[in-house]
This record gives C-alpha cells, structure tokens and sequence, in this order.
C-alpha cells in the first residue's frame, strides 16, 4: 500500500509504504492511518489495483480472493469523504503524462502500458484522463496479440497480451526453467543466458501490443511502467524489438513506476476538483514561485465574446501558453475562473499565505470589486491587473478601477500578450524582492 501527499504546486510533499495485511479487516483501518499521517486532507484520490465499485467494495481481486466483497475504505467514507476511485492503471497514466510531457502550452496525449503481476493500461487525452464507461478503458492486458496465441488467460480467454508478458507469467516459465522467482532480472543482469531468452520472449507480445496502440491512438508518447520494467534488460528489449516492427511512437521508460498509482490518483482528485495542475515534480523540486492566474465574470466565453475587443483566443488558450512560460520560468501558476465574486475570494483564502504573487483580470469586477481586493490586500499578494482589451478608449466605466491603486502594475489592450507581460513583470518583482529581503 502507497500513500502520498501532494502539494498542489505539483511537488510530492511525503510518501508513505506498508505491507498490505493478509487479514482484509486490517487493510481499512491501515489506510485510515496512512491518510491521518499524511495530514487528512478532504481531496483524496484512490488507485485501485482490484476491481472495486464507488463506495470503495472490492468486487474482485485475483490475487488476493479473501479481500472479496470487503469495503477497505469504509473508514474513510465514515469521515465524509468522497475519495475519487481510479483503476491502478489509469492513475498511473495520469502521473506519467504529466512528468514526461515538456510543453505545457499544448495539450498531448499518453498511453501508458503498465506491467507488474498482470498488464493495464491508461489514456490520457488532450491532457485529460480518459476512463471509458465504467473506468475500465485500455484494459490491454485482454487484447490479443499473435505472440500469445494459445496462452490460457486468468480472464479464461486465450492469447491475451497478459498471458504472455506479465509478473506471473515470468514466475511460472522461470520456476520451469530452474531460475529464481521474482529474480529473473537480476539474473539476466548477470548474463545467464536462460534469463535473457525468457525476457525476449516476453519483450516481443509487449511490442505488439505497444504496434496495436500506435496504429489505433497514434498517441504523442507510449509510456512503459509498472515493477516488471523496473530494472534489467526489459525495456531496452522492447524498444529494439519494436523498432523492427516499424514501430516510431516514442517510447518511454515512466518515471515513477510502482509509486505512479497513488501520485496519479491524488493528482487527478486536485484536477477533478478544479486545480489546473499540469506538472509533477519530486520531493525537493518545488518551483520557485507560485503564481495565481485569476480571471473574473465571463472570461470563460473568450474566443467567442467580442472578438474585436477581447481576442480570438480562449480561456485554456492562455492559459496552456501561461502555464508553459511559467515552467520556464521555474514558476508553478494555478488558474482560476469564476463568474462570481465571492468564489474568487474563496479561492484566495483558501491558499493564504501559500501564493507569491497574481495575476488578476477582474473584468465586470473592475470598478466595485472591493471585496476580491480586500482577499488580496488582506492575503499580502501581490498582483498585476490585467485587461486584453484597451480599457482607456472605452466606455468611461470601464476606465474606473479599485484594483489600480493596489497592484503593482497594470498591463492593458495587449489582448493575451497582456498576460505574458504581467507574468514577466511579477516575476522579476518577486526576484527583486527576494534579492532585497534580509536573510
């Protein structure tokens, strides 16, 4: 069992790791503790390696038959919570797209092959994760691939991708070739001849199913992860043979392995519950600045309000852009749009004295929204006010503004460019700042 507590700068703050009981009664006041210890946080993301419903009932578990019909999270559902329940797979997908992806400013698409005891998948597209119906989507452990025809799947089918290139088959053809279970990389490693057939024999059913997933998604990146992959010759096999399948989706070895079901789980919950979060960075790795990037009354309708005056680009348009020069900066920026005043605020307070600094557009705000200033003021933010469209040659009531006298500067009618402006500008501010500030 994995348990981590993520910042929402993207920055993994703690992990934590038990044994998972053989007594199922254990498991639920376990994970109760391993949640305390890592703070109680009301946004909880669950990775599940068993099939499991929404109110955390594991309706099967091949691996472990005695969990059967156990509600393992019901301590956390007695404390209120509405934990959000991924499939292992899918979760790790999240983690891994969003630490391999290196542009911020256009969304991309990952696929991620996981292997460990069995074979999952997951999707995330566009940078958002896709889970299918009932959360079960890219279940590629169960597609058939030619270099597994006439295995027995555990599913009763046959030659699923699973019965050829997963943790337990690996442990049932070393038992048979007299190498150590579980050890048949470290045995490759060492050179022993058995070890390296047995793992080519698996690398060459994996290379199909990655040629299936490129033919079908042509994804921007196919990642491999899960505790199969994590040391040994593997996955240099794989990407060799799948060269000379013809195969040119960019292959990755993911980054976080047995940790990315948990990270993905807790970043998805962040995201689910309205964080843009678009990077994963490890313990230590915080960026140097975290930036709010906060858009008032009707923003969301860019691209398709007036035009003349606001732009043609949208809201996730400038904000994709924003993000990316943000990373360049080695800044984290959080984005948030509301129609109403008092969510703004909420949103303020809530993160008192965990921003350095905002950029704020109050649009319909501008002239009377005291209480937005106040949480700002009141928080000790500083902030850049922003309008795309030239507020001076318009109407005199879009000239009046109770955020002006505040901000540190104001950046108007330079459309979105206007954004990148005010980002730079806060920035070098902070920089100053922090220069200045006696140590």
């Amino acid at each position: 069992m994995r348990a981590v507590l993520l910042e929402e700068s993207g920055s993994v703050a703690k992990y934590l790791r038990e044994t998972t009981p053989d007594n199922p009664q254990e498991a639920g006041p376990l994970l109760h503790a391993m949640w305390k210890e890592l703070g109680a946080s009301r946004i909880v993301g669950v990775a599940a390696a068993p099939a499991m419903d929404a109110s955390g009932r594991i309706r099967n578990w091949p691996n472990r038959p005695e969990y059967r019909d156990t509600e393992i999270l019901a301590p956390l559902f007695a404390e209120c919570l509405s934990p959000l329940i991924l499939d292992d797979a899918s979760a790790a997908a999240v983690a891994e797209h969003f630490s391999a992806t290196a542009d911020a400013c256009t969304p991309s698409t990952s696929v991620l092959l996981s292997f460990g005891t069995g074979v999952g998948g997951g999707l995330v597209i566009a940078d958002r994760l896709w889970s299918g119906a009932t959360g079960q989507a890219m279940n590629i452990g169960h597609v058939p691939v030619p270099a597994a025809a006439g295995r027995r799947c555990s599913c009763g089918r046959q030659g699923c991708l699973q019965a050829a290139a997963s943790g337990r088959f690996l442990d049932q053809q070393a038992e048979q070739l007299g190498l150590p279970r579980g050890h048949v990389a470290e045995s490759a490693q060492r050179g022993d001849v058995r070890a390296l057939e047995l793992l080519q024999s698996v690398a060459e059913p994996i290379a199909q199913g990655v040629l299936l997933v490129q033919d079908l998604l042509e994804p921007d990146r196919i990642l491999l992860g899960g505790g199969l992959l994590e040391q040994g010759p593997l996955f240099e096999m794989i990407v060799q043979t799948s060269q000379d399948l013809g195969i040119v989706s960019p292959l990755q070895l993911g980054r976080w392995q047995t940790w990315a079901g948990a990270l993905g789980a807790a970043a998805e919950a962040l995201r689910q519950s309205g964080l843009r979060l678009s990077r994963l960075f490890n313990e230590g790795s915080q960026p140097k600045y975290r930036i709010a990037l906060l858009q008032g009354p009707n923003l969301n309708l860019l691209g398709e309000r007036e035009p003349a005056h606001y732009g043609i680009s949208t809201l996730d348009e400038i904000c994709f852009h924003l993000t990316g020069l943000a990373g360049e900066l080695s800044c984290h920026l959080y984005c948030f749009q509301s129609n109403h005043e008092g969510a703004l605020v909420d949103w303020i307070q809530e993160r008192r004295g965990r921003l350095d600094g905002a950029i704020v557009n109050p649009a319909a705000l501008t002239a009377r929204g005291y209480s937005l200033l106040e949480s700002l003021t009141g928080s000790s933010v500083p902030f850049v006010e922003v309008h795309l469209s030239n507020v001076d040659a318009r109407e005199s009531w879009h000239q009046e503004s109770c955020f002006a006298a505040a901000a540190l500067g104001r950046v108007s009618g330079m459309r979105e460019i206007g954004y990148e402006m005010a980002l730079r500008g806060l920035v070098r501010h902070l920089d100053k700042t922090r220069t200045l500030r006696p140590s």
